[in-house]
């Protein structure tokens, strides 16, 4: 016996088939797949928003809690160990959700415009992006070398609003925190491929910038999962929509709005598995679609919390301190 039903204590219910709730059941488990890539998109979109706070955290107390003077070596090794930290567990994040989006496509085989898009769209990126190259090197590098972070260093400079009389010029102390990977030591490594080999070879620069590289293959990964939504949109709305009939004709046999719809299989007349076709609960993964559209241009985002002009707003200018206009 099969059953549309809401899901609580007297709750309606009309018949249903055995037909009916083989196609909303796979109906689900599709949803529920496409769920689950988002979900391991935003672990990996966190996992880079927790490097970023990571530096900005280890860049207030070396510049405010006098780290960098009272022990200096600590405060090396302590940033060294939380940005490796950060560093690893975002290169595991993002293979996780690479993995995932493997797997996605295998089960969506019939879809064949999702199924070309994940086997080719991290190939393009590969292909055209050099950070993204380089920071795959590096998790393999991270995986069967070493820890990926070889260097930091601490700087800190004055912008000034006229450099020709800076004695007199307003300015601001900028302090920067920048971790850096060894080029040679992923020249070495037996795990890197020849190509990203050869063209690490031509740099002449002894380090590559770690926070150029990991934004930059942010972008690239980010762009290959909007694609992905593109793709899969059009189909996750027509297996909600198979939801909204379901839940359309419950309303109209009851004659009033229901809530909590299921679909129930029973086995000698006792409930042997229901599956939740809500139609607003599933729409989650349609609601996604906007979400993290930010880090499209993270490479090139610049987040500050200096003092910025506006009209109305005091100050507008200072004889000591320099304030953007």
């Amino acid at each position: 016996m099969y059953k549309i039903a809401e899901d609580y204590i007297g709750g309606s219910s009309i018949e249903s088939s055995k037909e009916e709730f083989s196609k909303l059941e796979q109906a689900k488990v599709h949803l529920d797949l496409l769920w689950k890539l988002e979900i391991n998109f935003s672990i990996f979109a966190k996992a880079y928003l927790e490097f970023e706070k990571c530096l900005d955290d280890i860049n207030l107390k070396s510049e405010f809690e006098d780290g960098l003077y009272t022990n200096p070596d600590q405060v090396f090794y302590a940033a060294h160990e939380k940005i490796n930290l950060r560093t690893v567990t975002f290169l595991v994040a993002a293979r996780i959700y690479e993995e995932k989006a493997l797997q996605l496509n295998e089960r969506f085989l019939k879809y064949r415009n999702i199924d070309f898009l994940v086997s080719e769209s991290h190939s393009e990126s590969f292909d055209s992006s050099f950070e993204y190259r380089v920071i795959q090197a590096l998790r393999n590098f991270a995986v069967h070398e070493d820890l990926p972070i070889a260097s930091i260093s601490f700087g800190a400079s004055n912008l000034r609003e006229n450099e020709a009389d800076p004695r007199e010029s307003p300015s601001r102390l900028r302090s920067t925190v920048d971790p850096k990977i060894s080029i040679d030591k992923l020249i070495e490594s037996k795990k890197i491929r020849k190509k990203t080999k050869n063209e690490l070879s031509d740099i002449s620069e002894e380090f590559l910038d770690l926070k150029f590289f990991i934004r930059g293959f942010v972008e690239e990964l980010t762009k290959c999962h909007f694609t992905l939504r593109e793709h899969y949109s059009e189909v996750a709305e027509g297996l909600v929509s198979k939801f909204d009939e379901v839940k359309s004709k419950l309303q109209k046999s009851v004659g009033r709005e229901v809530r909590h719809v299921v679909a129930i299989r029973y086995y000698k007349n006792r409930k042997a598995q229901d599956v939740y076709i809500d139609p607003e609960f599933n729409k989650r993964v349609l609601n996604a679609k906007k979400r993290w559209m930010g880090l499209k241009n993270v490479q090139r985002t610049y987040l500050s919390s200096e003092v910025i002009a506006h009209k109305n707003k005091f100050p507008q200018v200072h004889d000591r301190i320099l304030i953007e206009k």
